[in-house]
């Protein structure tokens, strides 16, 4: 769960801050997150694949085989973080350009990249590690490194946002040079506890120089299909909030706070569907087929668990979840239909998650990407009837979400059960 809210916890207290700043800030967080994260999920992408290997690996107790693929994997995220800073560096605002059709809602996306950009750099060292720590199942430090990331941001987003204690005003660009100090703090952390760990020597991280072409090729062939999946999921979100864009600026903005809140009441459940990854692949190491539909429905229940909690939480305090984020009288007022369409949004989201996981636990990349596909075309197809030929509101706008969960649920559950994945060799 500490390593799901690390995903997501710049993103939710980047928001918190520009909600009382103003509107056009507030909306174009929402579009320049996602916007980004379609870039920085590219090397979490290759990183969970690595993590499905790496379980496998320890299922099947083969530790130097695991540093060999930890050392690839860091040289991968490397080489590809240069390559995708390139890309934003030079054609990130043209890229945006064509999707933005505010003239201030794009210079504010502007002014948050051109620092959010530099990083990449820590931030695909650190995936590489949390794919390291999740794969071995030994994820206590994942905690502290999530405590420096938020606490670091929260500091430097009051700091620069606002001009505190001596530091420059900057708005929206502040919080984009407060991620980037935040997300390099927490995997400069991460790093040097590695190094000096002594649990994790016998795994010999850094001790292969040389990259491995036939290990590296192997591990794109497995992690290629999960960075085009998350691409066609975040490019679908990406998509939604231009389309939403249309709608007005309050509309976009409304989003964005209910996508904060979202990504933070999401937590729960991407951490335990990165678990039933995890388990569902150890299992299948240790020869232990006929255990993986049980094990994955117990852990869908406790999944369920967490979520009835928090909807409780949405349901109760919806005035105080939403002035937290902003404190503008009237986007709390109108975003509370949204907020509470949310709570039922959240259960489909549960059921669907931890199952898909378990395909992608399995090994069947190719077949999730397929399940993943299907899905954002019926989302995408929904949304833009919704808003160009119904000409309907934000509320029927958002009440696509159900229409991708429930796709993503049933083509899961049919392939689990299918026992197909059983004739899958990593």
């Amino acid at each position: 769960m500490l390593s799901s809210l690390a995903q997501n916890v710049i993103n939710v207290t980047d928001t918190v801050f520009l909600g009382r700043v103003g509107q056009v800030e507030l909306g174009a967080m929402g579009l320049v997150g996602v916007f980004f994260y379609t870039f920085m999920m590219m090397g979490y992408g290759f990183s969970k694949g690595a993590q499905i290997l790496i379980a496998r690996r320890a299922g099947q107790g083969k530790q130097k085989s695991i540093g060999w693929l930890f050392s690839n994997l860091l040289y991968f995220e490397i080489l590809l973080a240069v390559l995708l800073f390139f890309i934003l560096y030079f054609f990130g605002e043209a890229i945006l350009a064509q999707f933005v059709n505010s003239a201030a809602v794009l210079e504010a996306c502007k002014e948050y990249l051109s620092f959010r950009n530099y990083s990449l750099f820590v931030g695909f060292i650190a995936f590489s590690l949390v794919a390291f720590y999740t794969g071995i199942g030994k994820t206590r430090i994942i905690i502290y490194s999530t405590i420096i990331l938020g606490l670091v941001n929260i500091i430097l987003n009051w700091s620069l946002i606002f001009g505190k204690f001596g530091m420059p005003e900057m708005g929206i660009a502040g919080a984009g040079l407060a991620s980037t100090i935040a997300e390099t703090s927490a995997g400069i952390f991460l790093l040097i506890f590695t190094v000096f760990n002594k649990e994790v020597k016998a795994y010999r991280l850094f001790k292969y120089n040389r990259i491995n072409w036939n290990q590296i090729r192997s591990l794109t062939a497995l992690s290629f299909p999960i960075v085009i999946q998350f691409l066609i999921g975040l490019g679908g979100w990406f998509v939604f909030f231009s389309l939403v864009e249309n709608l007005g600026e309050e509309e976009l903005a409304i989003s964005n706070i209910i996508k904060a809140l979202y990504l933070f009441f999401g937590v729960s459940t991407w951490g335990f569907g990165s678990a039933c990854q995890t388990i569902i692949s150890n299992l299948i190491g240790q020869k232990r087929q006929d255990e993986v539909w049980s094990t994955t429905v117990r852990i869908t229940i406790l999944s369920l668990a967490f979520t009835a909690g928090v909807s409780l939480i949405i349901a109760l305090f919806p005035e105080w979840l939403l002035n937290i984020v902003t404190d503008d009288v009237t986007l709390i007022e109108d975003s509370k239909p949204v907020l509470y369409l949310l709570i039922f949004i959240l259960f489909n989201f549960n059921l669907a998650t931890i199952i898909f996981h378990a395909v992608s636990g399995a090994g069947a990349i190719r077949e999730s990407l397929a399940i993943e596909f299907v899905a954002v075309v019926c989302y995408l197809a929904y949304v833009y009837f919704i808003i160009f030929i119904v000409q309907g509101n934000l509320l029927q706008a958002w009440s696509s979400e159900f229409a991708y969960w429930t796709s993503l649920f049933i083509l899961s559950v049919w392939y689990i059960r299918s026992g197909r994945w059983k004739s899958i060799r990593l």
